[in-house]
């Protein structure tokens, strides 16, 4: 049997192949039935390789070109929220005060973490590390939730509330990004986060970051009067130093997003909202320009083999909140607009093979890529 050669036991929903509830593949018999390949019409996109599983918690296929709009939840929420993990079949956003809601996609939500200490603060990213949810707060305390009903402080405060960090996770180890000034932070495992590596130039203030299996990459938002328009990359170098690896590009002032991409690094920038490719070793490539008003990228995610970014306008009012798909040559292309007052998307996350988004700022709702 080719690698290619899967029947379908069950019907098309358009978006995935299921039963009722879990979706169902026949990976053992003699093959006759008709293949589904790595970019088959209309079931969507296939992971080459990939054996899924019901317990898997993850469909590798998005929606099909045709779903063209944002569709939101049933409830809602007052601003602001950053932050959006997938876990367990389920999606979880930070909000006002640190509150974590859970969701059962977009049919109910509820408060899983009261206000408690965290009065004022926020959370700045989510991460799934070692089966659990971490927050990290923007003054940089690291939060544990206990599945239930409650976040336990794993570190205090680190210096200030310039912290705002960014969560990645790198060789099974739990690292941050600290915005002012630019270092890239490990957390011990117990009660205290760690500097492991500065920048011996002009502070760079860090806002993104993304790692493989080789190494850590940040990007920043730097105006020190040299690099008037900065959207600086850095690279760790492994032990104790970040290496600047590309300087800015145009008028763009910041690396709002990074992503892995067909083995290559991608940032998204602001304030012309580019899509931009690292050569690797020492510049970045324009390989979008900005699409139409939006002038934010503000995060990136590749889903089904392909790379999409969501937009915003700087938490400002107007016609932002976009879904974007990048053609893998030159342009970008939309794929949901602006719509229910949402003027920022922060965040995108995959589950169940559909893309969910917070919709951040001025009302919060949770929105998913769907037709209409």
């Amino acid at each position: 049997m080719s690698e290619w050669d899967v029947t379908k036991t069950e019907y098309n929903e358009g978006d995935r192949i299921s039963s009722i509830n879990n979706p169902t593949w026949d990976l053992d018999h003699e093959f006759s039935g008709i293949p589904i390949i790595n970019k088959h019409n209309p079931c969507g996109y296939w992971s080459k390789g990939y054996t899924p599983t019901p317990s898997s918690g993850e469909i590798p296929i998005v929606p099909i070109d045709t779903y063209d709009v944002w569709v939101k939840s049933s409830g809602s929420y007052a601003p602001y929220s950053y932050s959006l993990v997938a876990f367990n079949d389920k999606l979880y956003m930070g909000h006002t005060h640190c509150r974590l809601i859970e969701w059962n996609e977009l049919s109910s939500s509820s408060y899983v973490t009261p206000i408690g200490t965290n009065t004022g603060k926020y959370i700045s990213d989510l991460i799934s590390f070692n089966d659990k949810i971490y927050g990290v707060r923007n003054d940089g305390r690291l939060l544990e939730w206990n599945g239930t009903d409650d976040w336990t402080a794993k570190t205090s405060n680190y210096e200030s509330n310039n912290f705002v960090p960014k969560l990645v996770i790198h060789n099974g180890l739990l690292y941050a990004s600290h915005y002012n000034p630019g270092r890239l932070m490990v957390w011990n495992g117990s009660n205290a986060w760690e500097i492991v590596a500065t920048y011996s130039g002009s502070t760079p203030y860090i806002i993104s970051i993304v790692s493989n299996d080789s190494t850590i990459l940040l990007g920043d938002n730097s105006n020190d009067g040299v690099n008037l328009f900065s959207a600086r990359l850095f690279q760790w170098d492994g032990e104790n130093a970040l290496d600047l690896v590309a300087n800015g590009w145009g008028i763009d002032t910041a690396i709002q997003s990074l992503a892995w991409f067909n083995s290559n690094v991608y940032g998204g920038t602001s304030p012309s909202g580019k899509l931009l490719k690292w050569d690797g070793s020492e510049a970045w490539t324009e390989v979008a320009p900005k699409y139409g008003s939006q002038t934010f990228i503000r995060d990136l995610l590749v889903a089904g083999g392909r790379l999409f970014g969501c937009t915003g306008g700087g938490y400002s009012s107007g016609s932002f909140g976009n879904l974007l798909e990048w053609n893998e040559t030159d342009a970008w292309t939309l794929r949901a607009s602006y719509a229910y007052n949402v003027c920022e998307v922060p965040k995108i996350r995959l589950l169940n093979g559909r893309i969910y988004g917070t919709s951040g700022w001025k009302y919060v709702y949770l929105i998913r890529w769907g037709a209409k």
